[in-house]
């Protein structure tokens, strides 16, 4: 299956690049390039689909899916929430 998001691309006031998506905001990159931070974007994309799916797919509660990783609760309800920045090694460590 093939997933198609659009993702903005900015420059902060130090130079450095970062890209986000608005169907997927808790993917969220930067870069010392334009092109770093659009391959780091398509890694996070990747990995946080990867989650939601493998989570409704297999009926995973967040309960459950904290005991995978060593996470609590609180901390798996903010990876798979939308609305909240997650760092993506711990996306892809859940």
């Amino acid at each position: 299956m093939r997933y198609i998001y659009s993702v903005e691309l900015g420059q902060d006031a130090e130079g450095r690049y970062f890209a986000t998506c608005r169907d997927v905001p808790e993917a969220v990159t930067d870069g010392e390039s334009a092109h770093r931070a659009l391959l780091e974007m398509a890694d996070a994309l990747g990995a946080t689909l990867a989650l939601r799916s493998a989570t409704q797919e297999q009926g995973v509660s967040n309960v459950r899916l904290a005991e995978q990783p060593g996470l609590s609760e609180s901390a798996v309800r903010r990876l798979v929430n939308p609305d909240h920045l997650s760092r993506l090694d711990r996306v892809v460590a859940a």
